[in-house]
């Protein structure tokens, strides 16, 4: 769903009654049980524009979950009326409480035995939150029209249904209507019947699992245009239906959808529903609406259609499992708008930016995970769910890097193909394909409120030949007091720029940079892909301690430079790089210096071994700047031992003890 920054007053009506709703415990209208599991939904309405009343039957097929199930319960609106109730041909009893109607089965089911259900219902369809069932009129001749809008969880106020959405089943829409009309819905059209009274019954049908909100149907005197799809062994038709007063003015429009289509099918593999079709049906709601197969749209403006079209692979073909869930539709068509500026004819990773940006919310406060499922304005939070949820992928793209990122959607899809999912099972899904834990990304960027604001200090050195930039990252918000987040450090040097990726997980991290020249300037995120607050420039502190590799592949060989900075007040004092295994808290008070290292095992064997070649310069003197250098490797036949865990080293002045820096540490891989 896309909502326009310039809404009509219907829109705000309609926010306003779902708020209203909201309050109310979704379970008397979401009846959804886990007794049965739908397999099919057949529903023939009948449409009548003068008295604005329908008149339908929906044949429902379902199967048992459990042993002796005797009834079932659907929701439907109390201002359509059941007329009739029946199984086998005949009649069976029923019972209604305010939206909630139980059906008493013919007889016992077994677990997993099939049954069908006919209702016979007629009345007045109702509006609720964004829509319901609505009847307008378009264009300056009040042409006559009425379409659906189904979600949040509006169904029931046009159909007898099981309002949930993990329980997807397959489809037929089959409307009668004048004969001067055009009814659009999901799927593929079986035909069109010609009927008495200068109507028609055009018959839709969808072989693939829909969540009955996407569910729709939208009628009125369209004017119609058809584009095929060729592209991945498809050749599918994209359907256009259009009001006959804005048919030329959405011409340039409709000209997008196949090649959003080619694009959206080369990044996040063959568009879902390739075997039926993908369509648009103008309606007067001002935004869309991703209606399986046929969205639902005000305009073809680019990235409303872009949008619209993503849903189709997030949100249509994978649903959110629950409202908790919605950014996992939301999030990523707000995101796949951006991929569209990427991957459109001229795009780059620039554009991309550009637009990612764009989508940045305007406070970070929140969460993305929707707490409180019961308030639409919590479930269609601009701020939270659209925004923050885009910048989720944007954040996790750069955390896993391109290769895994769109692996992972790629996987992802395929595992929850034609299904519904959640945020745990989209994290377990990433976690699969990447090989790392995620808990940490989730936990900040999804359940939790806030963003990192970073202040930078600085120095550039040179070390035995070699140019460094020496920097420090604080982290400045107030909550939460952590975040882990791998920052782009662009430096500008002699020999051009060079981009460096820190991981800093500290609340004040340090990182030795080498460089290929002298070092003029640099820049912390420039392209920002963490979702921060204004990063602002600090005074350069000793003493500064920091290893030029976070890890080392030490059965391979693999070194670390060791390089600190006690400032030039403390230049020939002795230093001992202490180092340990057991973490860093809440170590261990030595004359006036706290150590950040706790004593163990570890640190005694790097004792015992600091005048051989493993632990070399371990011991020595500052120079006459106040900065001395060592070097962390391990042999291979000791390193064995370490591989997997991470060491953590501080240098202590010893002819004091009076100052320690702060703890480093390197990973062993």
């Amino acid at each position: 769903m896309h909502l326009q920054s310039k809404r009509p007053n219907r829109l705000a009506t309609a926010l306003t009654l779902a708020v209203a709703l909201s309050s109310t415990s979704l379970t008397t209208r979401l009846s959804a049980q886990d007794t049965t599991d739908t397999q099919h939904y057949k529903l023939e309405i009948e449409l009548d524009f003068t008295a604005k009343t329908i008149t339908g039957k929906n044949t429902a097929t379902f199967q048992s979950t459990i042993a002796n199930l005797a009834s079932i319960q659907l929701d439907l609106a109390t201002s359509l009326t059941v007329n009739s109730v029946q199984m086998n041909t005949k009649a069976v009893s029923f019972s209604r409480n305010g939206t909630v109607m139980t059906i008493t089965l013919d007889r016992p089911y077994l677990k997993d035995e099939l049954f069908t259900v006919e209702i016979d219902y007629s009345g007045t369809p109702s509006s609720g939150g964004f829509g319901g069932f609505q009847w307008v009129t378009h264009g300056t001749a009040a042409s006559p029209m009425a379409w659906t809008l189904s979600e949040p969880w509006y169904s029931y106020t046009w159909w007898p249904v099981k309002e949930t959405l993990t329980d997807k089943a397959t489809s037929e829409i089959w409307v009668t209507h004048p004969d001067t009309m055009t009814a659009a819905s999901n799927g593929s059209r079986l035909g069109i019947d010609t009927l008495s009274g200068n109507r028609l019954r055009t018959r839709w049908k969808t072989a693939y699992p829909i969540a009955p909100y996407l569910m729709s149907l939208a009628v009125t005197n369209y004017q119609t245009r058809t584009d095929t799809y060729t592209h991945l062994g498809a050749n599918m038709p994209v359907e256009f239906y259009v009001f006959p007063e804005n048919f030329a003015s959405w011409q340039s429009g409709m000209n997008q959808l196949v090649p959003m289509l080619t694009a959206f099918s080369n990044v996040y593999g063959q568009y879902p529903f390739v075997n039926e079709k993908y369509g648009i049906a103008q309606f007067t709601w001002g935004g869309g609406m991703e209606h399986q197969t046929i969205t639902s749209q005000s305009s073809v403006s680019e990235y409303l259609c872009a949008h619209e079209l993503s849903h189709h692979w997030w949100g249509d073909n994978i649903t959110c499992a629950t409202w908790h869930d919605i950014w996992l539709n939301e999030g990523f068509a707000t995101f796949s708008e951006a991929i569209w500026a990427e991957n459109k004819p001229g795009g780059s990773l620039a554009t991309y930016l550009t637009k990612i940006r764009g989508t940045r919310p305007s406070s970070t406060s929140g969460t993305v995970y929707v707490y409180n499922a019961t308030s639409t304005n919590a479930v269609f939070s601009t701020t939270n769910v659209y925004n923050k949820g885009s910048w989720v992928l944007h954040q996790l793209r750069h955390v896993l890097g391109d290769a895994v990122f769109f692996k992972a959607l790629l996987d992802y899809r395929a595992a929850f193909q034609g299904k519904s999912a959640t945020t745990a099972d989209f994290r377990a899904s990433c976690e699969k394909t990447s090989g790392m834990d995620l808990g940490w990304f989730f936990d900040e960027c999804v359940m939790n409120g806030g963003a990192p604001t970073y202040r930078t200090s600085s120095k550039f050195v040179q070390r035995n030949g070699t140019d460094y930039l020496y920097l420090q990252i604080e982290q400045r918000q107030t909550t939460p007091s952590l975040f882990v987040m791998p920052l782009d450090v662009v430096v500008q040097t002699a020999s051009g720029p060079v981009t460096q990726v820190v991981w800093d997980d500290e609340r004040i991290d340090e990182f030795a940079i080498r460089l290929p020249g002298a070092g003029t300037s640099y820049a912390l995120d420039p392209d920002q892909w963490v979702l921060r607050g204004t990063t602002s420039t600090g005074t350069y502190t000793t003493p500064f301690f920091a290893a030029d590799a976070e890890s080392v592949d030490v059965t391979a060989g693999g070194s670390s430079g060791l390089h600190m900075d006690f400032g030039t007040s403390n230049a020939g004092r002795s230093y001992l790089v202490a180092m340990s295994m057991s973490g860093t808290s809440p170590g261990v008070k030595l004359g006036a210096a706290q150590i950040p290292l706790n004593p163990d095992a570890l640190t005694e064997l790097g004792l015992q071994l600091l005048n051989t070649s493993v632990f070399a310069g371990f011991l020595g003197s500052l120079d006459a700047q106040g900065m001395g250098d060592a070097t962390f490797a391990l042999p291979p036949a000791i390193a064995a031992a370490f591989k997997g865990t991470t060491l953590n080293f501080a240098t202590i002045l010893v002819d004091r003890f009076d100052f320690a820096s702060r703890p480093v540490g390197i990973k062993l891989r």
